[in-house]
């Protein structure tokens, strides 16, 4: 039988409870039990009777008793006392206990029946969530005593290998391409540093507690102050007990500290438990970008501001312009063209998006010298750079091109003119060129009407609004194209 929750009340006398808080016990004899259980909360017999504290399950398994009683000596238990606990019964088991927690104040048995008049106290065990409102108070009680003791730290060698395995196991079946690349791309966070448009660096860290190795988080630093966090992941056995909600607490403190403006990240419209956890932490949701690193699922954007930056929505409006015909042209290579359409880039760039770090114009010129869609996470093996001149050969607009994983590309546009015409013109010029891209997404500032006309003309869908992304008062629409081959691909 199985606890739908994990959450197991265990009856236990109080010498065996003290061996357990002391970490002397390192494993529970039972007769009957579950595999299913999580946490187990430890209700001690008369004449303590109260819930003292809880312990975390490093496994519960079900054997023969000659099995049984092997694994409970590997713990510590003596093989003739397990032996005569078992008797002559066909099967055992044995709870190992990963760490223990003792309550400050134990919960006696007057006050379980003031929150629920239903509470009897189990002869072996008992699922608790049939006390729904008592186990929510348990578990936070429980996590009082968690958040406490829960450290933040670097990497370790250890943490590298456990990383690798579950970043592949568990992100990966929900995307297109986890592959090597992507792993060294989080793990080793000088790779593609050269290449990198907006990030500054990137680190894993790895959670503890009670120095157990018991999830993993990645953050990522951007030149415009708003630090993406994510991926944020917890090991099988600490899911599901707040260790995730308290994780996201400390690397939104150590955003702040470390000067981030605001942070932001994206979840699968997939995992409704995150949405929420995210939602709870006051995240704001931002955005719904369409079958973005997956076919099958939308990624939602979420935003909080952490040093409160002020900024007004900015609303979309109408406008149009005279027409001004651009003449339209790819750079590839590091000639005199192309470092004209870099440099105006880089002096417009401030207008659109963020003020450019030093070499960034250096870094798009090296990416331009050889071109292949890339496929990793945080960086790029190379991009495209399209200007757009007027008649007399001066440069009026730029687009970037930066591929990334799962078949996509990001785009960035600067555009010292108002005319949607010849925007679309040079978007379109791009879109030709790589039609092969499953999809292509960008930002604009609300404020570029233009930009947004051209850019609905082109089949591009708005995707939400990011409430001043880079910290200079300019709140961003999302766009995104899904190449229409794909799509069909996808209603076949």
């Amino acid at each position: 039988m199985k606890s739908p929750s994990g959450f197991v009340l265990l009856s236990i006398q109080s010498e065996h409870a003290d061996r357990i808080y002391s970490g002397k016990k390192k494993a529970e004899l039972r007769k009957s039990f579950t595999e299913s259980a999580r946490i187990v909360f430890l209700y001690e017999t008369a004449p303590v009777s109260a819930i003292t504290g809880a312990f975390l399950v490093r496994q519960a398994t079900r054997s023969t008793v000659s099995e049984a009683v092997d694994i409970a000596e590997r713990f510590g238990v003596p093989k003739d006392r397990a032996v005569e606990y078992y008797g002559k019964r066909d099967s055992a088991w044995v709870i190992t206990i990963s760490s223990a927690v003792k309550f400050g104040k134990a919960i006696p048995l007057n006050d379980l029946r003031l929150r629920d008049h239903y509470f009897s106290v189990p002869q072996t065990f008992a699922y608790l969530n049939k006390y729904e409102g008592l186990t929510q108070d348990l578990i936070s009680v429980l996590c009082f005593h968690l958040e406490s003791e829960l450290k933040l730290r670097p990497l370790s060698p250890a943490g590298r290998t456990a990383f690798d395995s579950l970043i592949r196991s568990e992100v990966g079946s929900g995307y297109d391409d986890i592959d090597d690349d992507f792993v060294n791309q989080v793990l080793d966070a000088e790779v593609g540093k050269k290449s990198a448009f907006s990030t500054i660096g990137k680190r894993v860290f790895e959670f503890a507690w009670r120095d157990e190795l018991i999830g993993f988080s990645v953050v990522t630093e951007k030149s415009h102050g708003s630090w993406k966090t994510g991926p944020s992941i917890l090991l099988p056995p600490f899911r599901g007990i707040g260790f995730g909600q308290e994780m996201r607490r400390v690397v939104e403190c150590f955003c702040r500290e470390s000067g981030a403006r605001a942070i932001y990240c994206t979840c699968s419209d997939s995992k409704p438990l995150v949405v929420s956890y995210l939602l709870n932490s006051g995240m704001q949701l931002q955005a719904r970008l369409r079958s973005h690193l997956s076919r099958n699922s939308d990624e939602l954007v979420f935003s909080k501001s952490i040093v409160g930056m002020n900024s007004g929505p900015v609303a979309l409006a109408k406008a149009s312009d005279g027409g001004q015909l651009m003449k339209i042209a790819r750079s590839f290579s590091s000639d005199e063209r192309t470092a004209r359409v870099i440099n105006f880039f880089i002096r417009n760039m401030s207008k659109w998006y963020f003020d450019p770090h030093e070499g960034l114009g250096r870094s798009i010129m090296e990416s331009l010298k050889s071109f292949e869609i890339g496929m990793s996470a945080y960086s790029v093996k190379s991009r495209a750079i399209y200007g757009g001149y007027d008649r007399n050969g001066r440069v009026r607009a730029a687009v970037l091109l930066t591929p990334k994983r799962s078949g996509m590309a990001k785009i960035n546009i600067v555009s010292t003119i108002k005319d949607k015409a010849s925007i679309r013109r040079l978007l379109e010029k791009v879109l030709l060129d790589f039609s092969h891209c499953r999809r292509i997404y960008l930002t604009v500032p609300s404020r570029e009407i233009s930009s947004i006309e051209a850019l609905v003309s082109s089949g591009f869908c708005f995707e939400g609004m990011l409430t001043d992304p880079f910290g200079n008062g300019l709140d961003h629409a999302c766009f995104g194209r899904i190449n229409e081959m794909d799509v069909n691909a996808l209603r076949m």
